[in-house]
């Protein structure tokens, strides 16, 4: 297989360059290869479920979500309003070129870190209200305090613990929860106040 012949044959640093790619396999891997050569800062990391987090946040107050993840059905009830927006909408999600109208609104802004991936983060930062409080959040989320200088107040991302473990996993096709169970482990960083 060429590709994986490629990528034996770089280093971090070329590997990371993909992240500003547009072919988005590379761009992933990229991210991948930036996050996995990011400095560990345990005496950083808070233990806390991103659901709960945009739960007390957005107690009574309007929520935006990019990205329909699947703590979605009952995040609903627990904010004042919850919109979603997603590239490919299901049920009550608005699509993702509904974001001008709508973030400009949110009180409290979600994003997956996907919107990295695809490029998107710093258009839909800049619809963000000034003092809406901003997660990035997801395994793909760096988790690296250079963020909050754009506006970001909280990262919610995943760290491997167990290496071995995990590429078995991966080989194998397993899903998160599963790479969960095998050496993933759920992290978040806040914002200094």
């Amino acid at each position: 297989m060429p590709f994986a012949g490629e990528l034996a044959s770089l280093g971090s640093r070329e590997l990371a360059g993909w992240a500003l790619e547009s072919q988005p396999l590379r761009v992933c891997i990229g991210l991948a290869t930036i996050n996995a050569c990011l400095e560990r800062n345990p005496d950083e990391w808070h233990e806390a479920n991103a659901e709960e987090v945009i739960a007390v946040h957005g107690m009574n107050k309007r929520v935006v979500l990019v990205g329909h993840f699947p703590f979605v059905p009952d995040l609903k009830y627990r904010v004042g309003e919850l919109i979603v927006l997603e590239q490919n909408p299901v049920g009550d999600d608005l699509p993702a070129s509904a974001a001008p109208q709508v973030i400009p609104q949110a009180e409290v802004l979600a994003m997956t870190g996907m919107t990295l991936a695809n490029h998107t983060l710093e258009g839909l930062l800049s619809y963000r209200a000034r003092g809406a409080f901003t997660l990035l959040l997801g395994p793909s989320t760096p988790l690296h305090p250079i963020l909050f200088d754009h506006g970001i107040d909280w990262l919610s991302g995943a760290v491997v613990t167990r290496i071995e473990p995990v590429l078995r996993a991966v080989s194998q096709g397993a899903n998160f929860h599963q790479l969960k169970q095998a050496g993933v482990r759920l992290v978040n960083m806040a914002r200094a106040s």
